[in-house]
């Protein structure tokens, strides 16, 4: 679609999966990198609302559902009914974040350390600051403030190692929420 022809009444998500379609009847590649490389997407979720208001924050679309812990918590104290529930683990320390981990970290983390000891151990010996001090947690998450739009997030997203983004309040830096990496690439 080139910037000058009038798409704006059109369905321009709907005209571009027809395009690639179009496209990958003679050329699977070509159809796949159109795919790629397109920026029509990125310019539909950042375009205003039809009140006039800004693009869609990382406040309005981070998952609340997470719980704040200590880097003296107890990995025990994590295996309770209510954060079963939760998708991500923010361990905030002297009001400021200082990582983050999914359940699927606490998992690889109580794997190795079971490897380890050869077999059964206390969980009440491990505390979330051995955990973030894993190699993939320490580099895994990025603070973003909240009222950041939220297609800015894909660059972010984009780096191999980001698994977790933590929205923050701007004005005294506390967790609002979290946005944790899809199973898809950006």
């Amino acid at each position: 679609m080139a910037h000058h022809e009038p798409i704006l009444d059109m369905n321009a998500a709907d005209l571009r999966a027809k395009m690639i379609r179009f496209v990958a009847l003679r050329c699977p590649t070509t159809s796949n990198w159109m795919r790629h490389h397109s920026t029509i997407s990125n310019v539909i979720r950042t375009r205003p609302n039809k009140s006039g208001s800004d693009s869609v924050t990382l406040a309005s679309r981070a998952d609340k559902r997470f719980v704040i812990v200590e880097r003296t918590t107890n990995l025990n104290n994590l295996a309770g009914d209510d954060v079963r529930r939760c998708s991500a683990f923010v361990c905030v320390e002297n009001g400021r974040v200082a990582g983050a981990f999914t359940h699927r970290d606490i998992a690889r983390y109580l794997l190795r350390e079971a490897l380890e000891a050869g077999g059964i151990f206390d969980l009440n010996d491990h505390t979330v600051g051995q955990l973030l001090r894993e190699p993939a947690n320490e580099e895994g998450w990025h603070i973003v403030p909240a009222n950041q739009s939220f297609s800015a997030l894909a660059e972010l997203l984009k780096q191999s190692k980001t698994q977790i983004i933590i929205a923050v309040d701007p004005a005294n830096n506390m967790p609002l929420g979290v946005v944790l990496r899809a199973h898809r690439r950006y």
